[in-house]
């Protein structure tokens, strides 16, 4: 059974169609659309606090390279703060 039989029984809705090639320089591009993702609750919550989690340590390293830099601009151009 090929591969876009099994898809097709699976999916009848779906107009999804493999086309085989034989080699690389066959390949093309293709535009593709996202039209829906099945993924369960705890698989999505799960997900989205490996992405909270990992946003901290980038959030931090890029406050410090912007403090960085306005530290530098300040001390090129000599200002001083009046407080």
């Amino acid at each position: 059974m090929s591969l876009n039989a099994m898809l097709q029984e699976r999916e009848p809705e779906s107009d999804l169609v493999i086309h085989p090639t034989t080699s690389w320089s066959e390949t093309r591009l293709q535009r593709v659309v996202l039209t829906d993702v099945r993924i369960p609750f705890g698989s999505a919550v799960a997900l989205l606090l490996k992405w909270t989690l990992a946003a901290i340590p980038a959030a931090l390293v890029l406050g410090g390279l912007l403090a960085g830099a306005f530290y530098l601009v300040t001390e090129v151009l000599g200002v001083r703060a009046s407080l």
